[in-house]
C-alpha cells in the first residue's frame, strides 16, 4: 500500500443500475485514461455530460477531456468514450464523472445516474515498491529458461509527467548500471481509488545469481522552472542472494553440548540468504517443526530430547542442512572394550605408527597426555611423558552412539601416532591421563603389530588372553 493513500478519505460512485462501465489505460505518445460505458435507454431526451474536479474543488479543466456517446437507435445502449490525456494534468487528486441524466414521463422531474473515478498522482516520484523472484522461481531452478522468465519490477507512485528509472547494482567492487531508460507510466486501482504510477522492471537471468545481487532503483523527474531545472528522486534498495553459508549452533557451539534433563537450550540457524528465510525447519528424529526467525529454545523435557538436530534453509539445489547434538554429560570418558591396539603404519617409508582407541562420553577430551611405562616402571606405577614425537588429537564420530540407558552418547577416536615407529619397538605399554574440563581419567593400554614376526611372546600371551575373556564374556 502506498503510503500517500493513508492521507485521504475517498469514495468511488457507485455504479448504478443503468450504467456499466470500465476504466483503461493506454499508452503511446501519451498517457490517456479511458473510461467507457454503456447506458441503457430510460428516456428519449437523455443528455450526458463530465463533472471534473481536482482537489475536491470542481474545475473549469473539463476541456482536458474529451466525451463522446453514440448509439445505433433509441432501442439499443448508448455507448459513452471519456478520453483523458494525463500530459494535460498537474499532480494532486481528480474526480472525473460521467452523468446521464433525462426528463421523466414528461414531467418535471429529472433523473440522474453517474459512474466516476478518483485518479491521484503525486508531486514527486514516491518510494518504490520492488517485486523480487521468490526462492522457489529462482534458487530452485535447474532449468535456464526458466529463470529467464522471471523478472525484477518495481512501481512507484509519479507525478504525470515524464519519469525516468535505474536500477543499479553495488554488490560489484564497482556500481554497475543494470538499467536505465524512461519508466513506462500504469494506473493502479487500490482502495477505491486509480494511482497514477510507473512500473519499471528487467529480466532475472542466470549471471546476476552467482553472488547475489544488491540493487538500489531510483526513479527520477526533471521540471524545468524558467531557465533552471529541478530533479526530484526516490529510491529503495533492495538485496537478492541464494543460501551458500549456513550457521547453526546450539548454545553458541557449532557441533553440540552436553546438557541435563530439565535444562533449556538455544538453537539459531543463521544463513546468508537474502532476504532472510521466512520458514527455517528443525529437525529431530522423525519430526521436523518450521518456525521463524533465527532462535528457538527448547526444554529437555526426557532421554527422548537427546540426539541430533537439523536446520535446514532454502531449496535445492541451494538447500543446506548443519546438524548440532544434544546428549547427557558423563563422569567420566569411557573407552572401547579393547586393551591392545593394531599400530597402523603410514608415511612415505611406513615410518610412521599410530593406534586409535575408541572412547564415549560427553563433554568432548580437551587434554591428553600420553605415558610410556618400562617394565619396571609399570612394576612402580611410574611412567614416563611423552612430549617429543608423539601427536595426540581426537575426533568426534559424525553419528551418536545409541544406547538403551541413556538414548545417545558421544563418541570418537582418540589418535596416538608416533613419528617415529622405532618408539613402538619391543611393543611397549602406554598410559593416556584425558581430561575433558568437568572429570579426569585414565586409559592404559598396549599396542602390537599384526604381523605375528614382530609379536613378542609376552604381547602374544597376553592378545591370547584378552581373546579368550572376550570370548567368555559373548
Amino acid at each position: 500500500m502506498f503510503i500517500y493513500q493513508l492521507l485521504i478519505i475517498s469514495v468511488v460512485l457507485g455504479l448504478s443500475e443503468n450504467m456499466e462501465c470500465q476504466v483503461n489505460f493506454e499508452t503511446s505518445t501519451s498517457a490517456f485514461i479511458f473510461i467507457t460505458c454503456k447506458i441503457k435507454h430510460f428516456s428519449a431526451q437523455q443528455t450526458y455530460s463530465v463533472n471534473f474536479t481536482y482537489n475536491s474543488t470542481r474545475s473549469d479543466d473539463v476541456q482536458k477531456t474529451k466525451l463522446k456517446c453514440t448509439s445505433l437507435d433509441d432501442y439499443w445502449p448508448v455507448t459513452c468514450l471519456l478520453k483523458v490525456n494525463t500530459t494535460n494534468l498537474h499532480s494532486g487528486f481528480y474526480g472525473i464523472e460521467i452523468i446521464v441524466s433525462a426528463d421523466v414521463n414528461n414531467s418535471k422531474s429529472v433523473a440522474v445516474d453517474s459512474y466516476g473515478i478518483h485518479i491521484y498522482a503525486p508531486i514527486e516520484p514516491q518510494t518504490p515498491e520492488c517485486k523480487i523472484p521468490n526462492y522457489n522461481d529462482v534458487c530452485s531452478m535447474n532449468r535456464k529458461d526458466r529463470i529467464e522468465s522471471s523478472y525484477i519490477s518495481c512501481v512507484a507512485a509519479v507525478p504525470f509527467a515524464k519519469v525516468n528509472c535505474s536500477m543499479i547494482d553495488t554488490s560489484k567492487s564497482t556500481n554497475v548500471t543494470i538499467t536505465s531508460y524512461e519508466a513506462q507510466p500504469l494506473l493502479v486501482y487500490q482502495n477505491g481509488i486509480y494511482t497514477y504510477t510507473a512500473t519499471c522492471e528487467i529480466p532475472f537471468n542466470a549471471t546476476m545469481l552467482a553472488d547475489g545481487l544488491n540493487i538500489n532503483i531510483t526513479y527520477s523527474q526533471v521540471t524545468d522552472y524558467d531557465n533552471t531545472s529541478l530533479v526530484s528522486y526516490s529510491s529503495a534498495s533492495f538485496s537478492f542472494r541464494c543460501p551458500k553459508v549456513l550457521n547453526f549452533t546450539v548454545n553458541a557451539s557449532p557441533d553440540g553440548v552436553c546438557v541435563n534433563i530439565g535444562e533449556n537450550v538455544t538453537f539459531r540457524c543463521d544463513s546468508d540468504m537474502s532476504p532472510p528465510s521466512d520458514r527455517i525447519a528443525l529437525s529431530h528424529g522423525y519430526t521436523t517443526s518450521n518456525f521463524q526467525g533465527k532462535d528457538i529454545t527448547l526444554t529437555i523435557k526426557d532421554t527422548s530430547d537427546y540426539g541430533n538436530y537439523m536446520c535446514s534453509v532454502g531449496y535445492s539445489p541451494y538447500l543446506l542442512k548443519k546438524s548440532v547434538y544434544l546428549v547427557a554429560p558423563e563422569k567420566a570418558l569411557r573407552r572401547n572394550q579393547h586393551t591392545f591396539y593394531e599400530l597402523h603404519y603410514t608415511g612415505k617409508n611406513n615410518d610412521t605408527a599410530f593406534v586409535l582407541i575408541g572412547v564415549t562420553g560427553c563433554p568432548e577430551p580437551t587434554t591428553i597426555t600420553v605415558l610410556k611405562k618400562t617394565d619396571e616402571d609399570v612394576k612402580e606405577s611410574n611412567a614416563k611423558i611423552l612430549t617429543k614425537g608423539v601427536l595426540v588429537t581426537y575426533t568426534r564420530d559424525p553419528t551418536l552412539t545409541w544406547s538403551p540407558i541413556v538414548q545417545y552418547k558421544l563418541s570418537g577416536n582418540i589418535n596416538v601416532t608416533f613419528l617415529n615407529k622405532d618408539m613402538t619397538d619391543n611393543l611397549p605399554e602406554y598410559s593416556l591421563n584425558v581430561s575433558n574440563g568437568i572429570s579426569y581419567s585414565v586409559i592404559d593400554f598396549g599396542v602390537y603389530n599384526s604381523d605375528a614376526l614382530h609379536l613378542s611372546h609376552s604381547t602374544a600371551v597376553c592378545l591370547l588372553c584378552v581373546v579368550i575373556l572376550q570370548a567368555l564374556l559373548y
